[in-house]
């Protein structure tokens, strides 16, 4: 997949959502860097990527804070995947559901950071928006910058900061 001349095929697509959540440092390091290749190559499909993730998410395969770590090692890396990254970020909260995993608050602060960064807009009419005001409920003790979200009812919640810790 970092040979230029290899398309990234919907299974080439699902290998790399897998290798970004590998265990292993040098399996995701280069799951990563293929990231930012195929990206950077204009390769990479990102609408195909982000639907694997959807799936992907909700599954006993992979690990939420796993994702984080990647898709945080690949901003860091390359600052012009952020759009990827939101897409990414915002599919997996998508999949999430009613009971999002123990490690959702990586992603949230992930996402949280990539829409304070490159100004993206939480999109109201997403499940994912509705899910990021609920998590954002459970915050027990609120540090940092706050902000306002649509809820489903049309109430607006406030009390999304920057930092939060979850009450146990």
């Amino acid at each position: 997949m970092l040979d230029p001349a290899v398309a990234m095929t919907p299974m080439a697509t699902l290998l790399l959502a897998l290798r970004l959540a590998a265990k292993e440092p040098g399996q995701s390091a280069i799951a990563v860097d293929t990231l930012i290749a195929c990206h950077t190559e204009g390769r990479l499909d990102v609408p195909l990527l982000a639907s694997t993730l959807r799936i992907l998410a909700p599954t006993p395969l992979t690990k939420w804070s796993r994702y984080a770590k990647s898709i945080r090692r690949a901003l860091q890396l390359d600052s012009g995947i952020a759009p990827v990254a939101f897409e990414m970020l915002c599919s997996m909260l998508d999949a999430a559901g009613g009971a999002p995993p123990k490690d959702a608050h990586l992603v949230l602060e992930l996402l949280r950071e990539v829409v304070l960064v490159g100004a993206h807009a939480l999109p109201a009419d997403r499940p994912m928006a509705q899910q990021y005001c609920l998590l954002s409920r459970f915050c027990q003790e609120p540090i940092g910058m706050e902000s306002s979200c649509q809820s489903a009812a049309g109430a607006t919640v406030r009390s999304m900061p920057l930092d939060w810790r979850f009450a146990a």
